[in-house]
C-alpha cells in the first residue's frame, strides 16, 4: 500500500522556502561611507584632502526568524511553516493514502480514516548573526573620498525539527493489530517519525544534513567612492558609488542551510542631499539604485511546481539575473550638545524578481518564486564626536563614536531584521 517513508515523505513548497528564509539575510548588511554624522548613509560630507580614516563597525542582526508574507503580515517562521499532516493533507501529497482513509472509515461509525493525523512537523531555528567590518577611507582630493571594507560575519544557528500530536497509535489500537497484514504494514510506516522521514528524504536526494551552525566567514569585498557635487552654507549634495566584489562563499546547491547572500558582483549609485535647517537641525534624503551584475550559478531546477526538493540529477549551471533594488529614504539629525547628536529616519526599498535561464528547457521560472518584495525600515541613533573639540585644542583624539538601531517595520516577501550597530572612526 505504501512505499518506503524515506522515498515518499511529503515535503511541501512552504517547507522548502521556509528553509531558505531561515538562512537568508538581506544581501547588503553593510555600507561604506565616512561617518560624519549620526547617519553616515545620509551624510554628504567627505574627508578633507589627505586625511586618513580607519574605522570599524560592530553589529548584530536579529529578528530574522520572522517574515513579512506576500500579504504583508508579520509571522514567526516556525509557526507559519509548521505542517499539519491530517487525513486531508495525506491524501493530497500521497494519493495512496486515500485507500487507507477509506478502509479506516469502514470500521464502526467514527470515521477513523478522516480522523487520522500524523501530527505536526515543526522546524525550530535560533539564528544569531554578528559582524565586524574594518573600513579604511582616504580623502583623495577636495571633492573625492575613497574607501574599502571587508565584513567578517559570525553565524550561529541552533536548528531542530520536532514531531508531535500523532494519533496513529490510538487509531491502530481501536482497529486492532490483527485485522489485515497490508493494513498493519501501512500503520507501521505511518508510525515512523516525520523527523526521521524528513532526514532520510534529504539524504536520499543528496542534500547535506540540517545541523546547527557556528561559523565565521568573510563576506564580499566592498569599494566606495564619494564625490561632493555641491556645498553651500545650507545645502550639500554628494554622489556615492559602491562596488561589491564576490569574495565571499558561493551558494551551495546541496546545502539548504548555508548563507546564500555572498558571491555577488553589484554596482550601486546613491544620491545624497543634506539641508542645514539651523545650526542644530539638519535634514537629509537619499535615492539609491543597486544593480546586481548577471552571473552563472549552479542550482537544482524543479521538474514541476510539486517538485519541492529536486534531486541531485536536477543540478544545472544556470544564468542568473538577480532583481535590482531601488530605495529612497529621509532622516533628520539634531545636535543636542556640542559633542552629542541624535537622529531618526526611515527607508523604503523595492526589489525585482530574480530571473534564471538554462539550456535544458527546465521550469526555471519556479526558481524566481518569493524573490521580489518591498520593505520599510525605521532607523534611530546617536553619535559622539570630538573632531571640533580636537581642532579647538580641548580633545586629545579626533574620533566619532556612533550607534544606530534599525528595524524592518513593514514589507512583503522579506524577512524582518533588527540591527544594532556600533561604529568607531578615527582620523589622522
Amino acid at each position: 500500500m505504501f512505499t518506503s517513508a524515506s522515498a515518499t515523505f511529503p515535503f511541501t513548497n512552504r517547507f522548502r522556502w521556509m528553509l531558505r528564509f531561515f538562512f537568508t539575510l538581506l544581501s547588503t548588511l553593510l555600507f561604506l561611507a565616512p561617518p560624519a554624522s549620526v547617519f553616515a548613509l545620509d551624510s554628504a560630507q567627505i574627508l578633507p584632502v589627505g586625511i586618513r580614516s580607519p574605522s570599524v563597525r560592530f553589529g548584530t542582526v536579529g529578528g530574522i526568524g520572522q517574515k513579512f508574507t506576500s500579504g504583508g503580515q508579520l509571522q514567526t517562521l516556525s509557526d507559519y511553516h509548521s505542517i499539519v499532516f491530517d487525513a486531508s493533507t495525506l491524501q493530497q501529497v500521497r494519493p495512496e493514502a486515500q485507500r487507507l482513509v477509506s478502509v479506516l472509515n469502514q470500521f464502526g461509525h467514527q470515521n477513523l480514516g478522516d480522523a487520522l493525523n500524523l501530527g505536526v512537523l515543526r522546524i525550530e531555528t535560533r539564528p544569531e548573526v554578528r559582524y565586524m567590518a574594518p573600513i579604511f577611507a582616504y580623502g583623495l582630493t577636495e571633492r573625492w573620498t575613497i574607501a574599502v571594507g571587508l565584513p567578517i560575519i559570525h553565524y550561529r544557528n541552533t536548528f531542530s525539527m520536532s514531531n508531535y500530536g500523532s494519533n496513529v497509535a490510538a487509531i491502530q489500537a481501536q482497529v486492532g493489530h490483527n485485522v489485515d497484514a497490508e493494513l498493519n504494514e501501512a500503520f507501521e510506516q505511518l508510525s515512523a517519525s516525520l523527523v526521521t522521514s524528513a532526514e532520510h528524504t534529504l539524504a536520499d536526494k543528496g542534500y547535506k544534513p540540517l545541523r546547527s551552525r557556528n561559523q565565521t566567514i568573510h563576506g564580499d569585498l566592498q569599494l566606495a567612492a564619494i564625490y561632493k557635487a555641491l556645498e553651500t552654507p545650507k545645502w550639500a549634495l554628494a554622489v556615492k558609488s559602491l562596488v561589491n566584489l564576490p569574495t565571499g562563499p558561493a551558494d551551495d546547491p546541496d546545502d539548504l542551510a548555508d548563507l546564500n547572500i555572498f558571491g555577488e558582483t553589484a554596482l550601486e549609485e546613491i544620491l545624497i542631499l543634506n539641508y542645514r535647517l539651523t545650526s542644530r537641525w539638519e535634514l537629509a534624503s537619499r535615492l539609491a539604485y543597486r544593480w546586481l551584475v548577471p552571473d552563472r550559478v549552479q542550482l537544482r531546477v524543479p521538474e514541476d511546481a510539486n517538485d519541492t526538493l529536486p534531486g541531485a540529477h536536477r543540478k544545472e549551471r544556470l544564468s542568473r539575473d538577480r532583481g535590482d533594488v531601488a530605495s529612497l529614504g529621509s532622516s533628520f539629525r539634531y545636535r543636542l550638545l556640542p559633542r552629542f547628536g541624535v537622529g531618526a529616519g526611515y527607508e523604503l526599498s523595492s526589489r525585482e524578481r530574480d530571473r534564471y535561464g538554462g539550456s535544458r528547457g527546465g521550469h526555471y521560472a519556479l526558481l524566481s518564486r518569493h524573490t521580489g518584495g518591498e520593505a520599510v525600515r525605521f532607523r534611530a541613533g546617536a553619535d559622539y564626536s570630538t573632531t571640533d573639540a580636537y581642532f579647538a585644542g580641548s580633545a586629545l583624539l579626533p574620533m566619532i563614536l556612533s550607534f544606530e538601531f534599525s528595524d524592518t517595520i513593514a514589507g512583503r516577501n522579506v524577512e524582518r531584521q533588527t540591527i544594532h550597530e556600533l561604529w568607531l572612526t578615527l582620523f589622522f
